[in-house]
């Protein structure tokens, strides 16, 4: 029986569940929340749509009861405050660090085995933070240069964001390609400034023919989609009021399926910590059931430099947790 808990039942958490819960993958799903009632309104109100939707996974709510996730198999942090208009994400450090001990303690009293995707912005600090609380309770966490057990999401969002802005190029350039043609990720820190997007990793297939990146872009147009991208989330939350839910919804679900199926065509971008680096960067991973399965350095000259200068720039966002 696999069973996945959901920290935080706000529009990410509550997405995530919904997508996850149409996959069919998972028996259960537990949404908690601090704030009285949410959840369980989230959990009936996504149980009440399986009847047209067609799945059969299990989803309930709770209000700040771990003993409810109990047995989880993978454990999902969201909780925290969202970006607002004019803010960054490393403006949210100090108000969504403060809540991340009670609830990596709460989960791992219950689930003492569970994976975790942490989600909660910035999001490489808040991966470090649940690395280094988990550390100090099970010393044997790392046990590589790498920690399999806590992966942080945002490089995946980062990536879609990018496959985006390069389809949106393209159309711009009277070029009619599907979005799922489109390949191309994003490595280096969840930010607005720190992020890698590469432009080595950009192919676009059409009728079974690979465009490199290159062929399609000049330099100033690709710059554009670069720019487009680091500023992506900031250009959603300008819109929105708040920060996006629908993509981080889903990258959640995707990852979380591969985790609890161990998935081996699955590959993406997110943040792992490093023990020689002490810090969690975004990298292109694989994963198995027992969470990172192989990690890919970054390549490329241009790429190794600007993934150096994220690295720092994470380990002093760090610093305030200390």
């Amino acid at each position: 029986m696999s069973k996945v808990s959901i920290i935080g039942a706000g529009n990410v958490g509550a997405t995530a569940a919904m997508k996850l819960a149409k996959m069919n993958v998972v028996d259960s799903i537990v949404l908690l929340d601090i704030k009285e009632g949410v959840a369980e309104g989230k959990a009936m109100d996504i149980m009440q749509c399986s009847v047209y939707e067609k799945f059969k996974t299990d989803v309930t709510g709770v209000t700040n009861d771990y003993s409810k996730t109990s047995g989880s198999d993978v454990i999902v942090i969201t909780s925290g405050m969202p970006r607002k208009p004019g803010m960054s994400r490393e403006d949210l450090v100090g108000i969504n660090s403060s809540i991340m001990k009670s609830v990596v303690e709460g989960c791992d009293k219950y689930s003492p085995n569970a994976l975790y995707v942490v989600v909660s912005n910035p999001m490489d600090t808040m991966t470090y933070q649940v690395v280094k609380i988990l550390k100090s309770m099970h010393p044997e966490l790392v046990t590589s240069p790498y920690c399999k057990r806590v992966i942080g999401m945002g490089g995946m969002l980062d990536s879609s964001r990018f496959r985006y802005y390069i389809y949106k190029a393209l159309k711009e350039k009277g070029m009619n390609v599907s979005i799922d043609s489109i390949t191309g990720y994003v490595e280096g820190a969840h930010s607005d400034k720190n992020m890698v997007p590469v432009k080595e990793s950009v192919t676009v297939t059409e009728n079974g023919y690979p465009w490199k990146g290159s062929e399609l872009f000049t330099k100033d147009e690709f710059d554009k989609v670069v720019e487009d991208t680091m500023k992506g989330g900031a250009t959603l939350t300008g819109l929105l009021g708040t920060s996006a839910w629908e993509a981080p919804g889903a990258c959640i679900a995707s990852l979380v399926e591969a985790l609890i199926t161990g998935d081996p065509n699955f590959g993406a971008p997110c943040s792992v910590y490093d023990e020689v680096k002490d810090v969690a960067i975004g990298m292109y991973i694989t994963v198995s059931k027992e969470g990172v399965r192989d990690v890919y350095l970054p390549v490329g000259a241009e790429v190794i430099t600007k993934f150096a200068e994220a690295v720092e720039a994470v380990k002093s966002i760090n610093k305030s947790l200390l």
